[in-house]
């Protein structure tokens, strides 16, 4: 499991958001991303497993940016940190299919929750085997 995390050096909150989601980033393999060129480039590499990206850009410049590598992030799922609650930005946003959109002025702390609800519930399906049901067959091991 990868935590990916995009933040514009212009957005208010990068300090906030990254003291927010820096203990998941402790259990998971985590990069930080301060330019869409560098994002881009990480985006390109073979997939290393199940991704959760959180995409923090600071106006709809950058949102739009992001929205044009959107064929590189099918696979991710995204968590989307919005500047402001314009309905252009929300109705941008949403060309990501984010799993999660929140705006920065409710705080980051919920933003944390859910990312580390997330990468919980990843790794419990990854650490614990699946065992399947009883059929009404005699399955030896």
């Amino acid at each position: 499991m990868q935590l990916l995390v995009y933040i514009s050096p212009l957005n208010p909150l990068a300090r906030d958001l990254l003291t927010a989601v820096g203990p998941i980033g402790t259990f998971v393999h985590s990069s930080h991303f301060t330019s869409l060129e560098s994002l881009a480039g990480h985006l390109r590499l073979p997939p290393g497993g199940q991704s959760i990206c959180i995409l923090a850009p600071s106006n709809i410049r950058e949102l739009k940016a992001l929205i044009n590598l959107g064929h590189l992030m099918r696979d991710l799922r995204i968590v989307l940190v919005l500047p402001d609650e314009s309905t252009r930005m929300t109705r941008e946003g949403h060309l990501l299919r984010p799993r999660f959109i929140s705006h920065g002025k409710y705080g980051l702390a919920h933003v944390a929750a859910v990312v580390s609800r997330m990468a919980h519930r990843h790794m419990a399906k990854s650490v614990h085997p699946v065992i399947p049901r009883h059929t009404g067959l005699n399955i030896q091991p």
